[in-house]
C-alpha cells in the first residue's frame, strides 16, 4: 500500500505506446512557462472537460453543418493538449496530488462521454454502434483502477493517449470531406465513425 498523501504521483507509470506521445509533451514543455501564476493545474483540468464538452456539441452540431467539424476539431485538439498540460503543470510546480489526480480522471472521463454523446445523437454515426466506445472506456477505466490498486502500477495501454485522439480526429476530417455513408451493411449505411 503507498503511504503518501497523494498515492497517484507515487504509482509508477509504464508507458508502452505504439503511437508516441513526443508531439503534445514537447508541446506542453512550450506551454507549461506561459501559464500565469495564478492558474492551478486543477482549473486546467477542467478547461479541458470544458473543452471536449464544447467538441460533443459541435459533433452534434455538425449534423446540421459540416463547419461545426472544424469546430470540433480545434476543441478535440484544444482539450488532449490541456490534458498534457495540467499534469506537467502540476509536476513543474509540485502540486501534484491525489485530489488532482482523482479529478484528471473523473473529467478525461466525462470530457470522452460528452463526445461520445454528441456523436451518438449526430446523423452521420449510427447511435448503436457509438454507444458502445463509451461503455468500452468505462470498463477500461474500471480495469485501469483496478490494476493500479491491486499492482501499484499504472499501464497505459498500447494505443496510449495519442491514438485515442486519432481516433476520433481522422474520421472527423474524412467526415468532413464526405458525410455520406461510407458502407452499406445490412441494409444500414456506415459512415467514418462506425467504422473506426
Amino acid at each position: 500500500m503507498v503511504s503518501s498523501s497523494h498515492p497517484g504521483a507515487e504509482v509508477p507509470k509504464v508507458y508502452t505506446f505504439i503511437f508516441d506521445d513526443a508531439f503534445p509533451r514537447a508541446m506542453s514543455a512550450r506551454i507549461v512557462p506561459l501559464v500565469p501564476g495564478g492558474v492551478t493545474p486543477n482549473q486546467l483540468t477542467i478547461v479541458s472537460g470544458l473543452c471536449w464538452a464544447i467538441a460533443g456539441g459541435a459533433l452534434y452540431l455538425a449534423s446540421f453543418g459540416r463547419p461545426w467539424l472544424a469546430v470540433a476539431a480545434a476543441f478535440i485538439f484544444a482539450g488532449w493538449l490541456l490534458d498534457y498540460v495540467d499534469g506537467d503543470l502540476a509536476r513543474a510546480r509540485g502540486q501534484t496530488s491525489e485530489r488532482g489526480y482523482l479529478m484528471d480522471r473523473l473529467i478525461d472521463t466525462l470530457g470522452m462521454l460528452a463526445i461520445y454523446l454528441g456523436l451518438a445523437f449526430s446523423s452521420y454515426a449510427h447511435f448503436g454502434i457509438i454507444i458502445l466506445m463509451p461503455i468500452c472506456d468505462l470498463l477500461q477505466d474500471l480495469v485501469t483502477a483496478q490494476w493500479i490498486y491491486f499492482r501499484q502500477q499504472h499501464i497505459m495501454n498500447a494505443m496510449g493517449p495519442p491514438a485515442m485522439y486519432l481516433q476520433l480526429l481522422l474520421p472527423l476530417v474524412l467526415t468532413a470531406f464526405w458525410d455520406q455513408p461510407v458502407v452499406t451493411v445490412g441494409g444500414s449505411g456506415l459512415g467514418w465513425f462506425d467504422l473506426v
